[in-house]
């Protein structure tokens, strides 16, 4: 929701309730302290897919399930969530079919709405994970940093061109398919709200130049 004083506020309780017959009423609560005249709501249904790809991890929420269904992720530290991260798949390599000689840069493109970290980093994911019930509690194994941004903007750009080379050599695709994994550099820092890959406002994407 936007507030009158144009503040946007996207905290809310859900709640379904069953009526029969395949009918379902939906009940979306912001609190009465948010809803006053010159509030604006925005809602919006897609149908989601359940192989999708990413996936937020956080530590107040350790056994959080489907959170890869929501458009946003809250990166850093927040009152309600703890430290949150983002898991993200890629599927270049494999479907393209590219040698790494060819690869001449890589990066991965997102966008924030709020800018209060400006420290970011990328991290190798190690081992496999689940989209759909995997959360903070997994304590996921991570490698070294692939990527580092320093800034306050808010259309974001990771320099991943060595990592996708990486996965290009790697013909079992194990590597790719770990990903990669988003978080402020200084976890106490204040979070931002980031978009999800399944999020229309802005379409995340990766982007590949080669000879």
């Amino acid at each position: 929701i936007r507030l009158k004083n144009g503040w946007f506020f996207s905290d809310c309780e859900v709640y379904v309730d069953e009526k029969g017959s395949g009918l379902y009423y939906l009940c979306f609560d912001f609190g009465k302290d948010k809803l006053d005249a010159g509030t604006q709501i925005f809602l919006s249904f897609e149908v989601k897919r359940e192989n999708q790809p990413d996936n937020a991890i956080y530590s107040k929420h350790p056994n959080l399930l489907n959170a890869y269904l929501s458009q946003l992720a809250y990166i850093g530290d927040s009152q309600k969530m703890g430290f949150g991260r983002q898991m993200i798949r890629f599927k270049l390599t494999g479907v393209f079919n590219l040698p790494s000689e060819r690869i001449i840069s890589a990066s991965y493109n997102m966008y924030r709405i709020t800018s209060n970290c400006n420290e970011l980093e990328m991290l190798e994911i190690t081992e496999d994970w689940c989209s759909v019930t995997g959360g903070w509690a997994d304590y996921y194994k991570t490698g070294k940093r692939k990527s580092y941004l320093q800034t306050k903007d808010s259309e974001l750009s990771f320099d991943i061109t060595e990592i996708v080379k990486s996965w290009s050599d790697d013909k079992t695709g194990f590597k790719e398919h770990c990903g990669l994994i988003l978080k402020c550099v200084e976890e106490n820092h204040l979070s931002d709200i980031f978009l999800t890959n399944d999020c229309r406002y802005f379409n995340n994407y990766t982007k590949v130049v080669f000879s």
